[in-house]
């Protein structure tokens, strides 16, 4: 019971989200002077909704399809409902794309990029085996833009004007690049961005480094090289946002999808002890902590290990814990807390509670 409840909540997820319904198609139109329109229209299978809505003892009004109309196609029907939205400039197209969960929009009259992102998951697909298959969900894109496209890593229309997206059941659960570019690839000459380190320079802090480009990027990784080491380690694939924070020289390089290609390099070289922070009520002399003593910690590339010793024995700490709430230090004797970073940079402080 507990898997097929699981399983209907799943579902009922899946199937009111704007970007994971059992059919959602979104038709962005825009035109030549940055206006346009998106037409989202959905399609629930009906014999699927109303057995997830049994299964959950939910009314129709619950699930939110007490309004959608009923369709027939291909002999399945279907709860169906569609909303229109207008933009006046591709502006308020961005802020729509923004709020509707897509990420790494880039808009302009005469090229779209964005990236789709599913609340669908893996485990989602399991739990719900009982009531649908994979290939029975499907999210579809629709972009026409204003002239002619020249670059698409969708499926261009006879045309040329529109370019269709189509993800089903696991390429929902992987985020979904959308390009459509009306920009002839030999006037697009600039690389990717790679932000978050300057070329060359020595840093005593952790980076945080992204990578993006408005046609989008077709391959981004990075190799390490250890402070020691006289040779760069294997390449690892870059995606999103990345935090680097040991010492050692990163070279990073990135293409985008008209072959353009950037590279930076960046050293991460931290000697700096981590932060230890006390606060508490102590004698005139300054020799001792009354009664207790509140240790919170920093650092500039981040804290591997903290450990706590009260008269030469040690406390259990979570490190999670402590560095989100500190230790409180009580009881009278001698205190010890060691710090140590990710570097192997290491802070001992010792002190008297009475």
């Amino acid at each position: 019971m507990k898997k097929r409840m699981a399983a209907a909540m799943a579902l009922v997820m899946i199937l009111l989200c704007f970007t994971g319904c059992m059919r959602c198609e979104n038709t962005l139109t825009l035109n030549e002077d940055g206006s346009g329109h998106v037409v989202s229209a959905v399609w629930i299978d009906k014999e699927t909704a109303d057995a997830v809505g049994a299964e959950m003892e939910m009314t129709a009004e619950e699930m939110g399809i007490s309004e959608a109309r009923i369709e027939e196609e291909d002999g399945r029907v279907y709860y169906a409902a569609e909303d229109r939205a207008e933009f006046s400039d591709c502006e308020e197209l961005q802020a729509f794309l923004k709020n509707s969960g897509y990420k790494d929009i880039y808009v302009s009259p005469d090229l779209i990029h964005f990236t789709f992102y599913s609340d669908l998951t893996e485990e989602d697909l399991v739990l719900m085996q009982d009531f649908a298959e994979e290939s029975d969900i499907v999210s579809r894109i629709s972009v026409s833009m204003p002239q002619e496209i020249v670059f698409t890593n969708g499926e261009l229309s006879e045309d040329k004007m529109s370019a269709v997206f189509s993800f089903s059941g696991k390429e929902l659960v992987n985020p979904q690049e959308i390009i459509v570019s009306a920009v002839p690839a030999e006037e697009e000459t600039e690389g990717p961005v790679i932000s978050g380190a300057k070329h060359k320079k020595i840093y005593n802090s952790a980076r945080t480094i992204t990578v993006s480009d408005s046609s989008g990027i077709q391959k981004a990784e990075y190799r390490y090289k250890e402070p020691s080491a006289a040779k760069y380690g294997k390449y690892k694939k870059l995606s999103g946002e990345k935090v680097f924070t040991k010492n050692g020289t990163y070279y990073i390089r990135a293409y985008d999808n008209y072959g353009n290609k950037t590279v930076k390099t960046f050293t991460i070289k931290d000697t700096r002890k981590p932060q230890i922070h006390m606060e508490g009520k102590m004698n005139k002399k300054q020799t001792y902590y009354k009664k207790s003593c509140q240790l919170t910690f920093s650092d500039n590339c981040g804290i591997k290990t903290i450990k706590y010793y009260v008269d030469g024995k040690r406390i259990k700490t979570s490190l999670s814990e402590v560095l989100e709430n500190g230790i409180t230090a009580e009881g009278a004797g001698t205190h010890k807390v060691v710090a140590a970073d990710v570097n192997g940079n290491e802070k001992t402080v010792t002190f008297k509670i009475r």
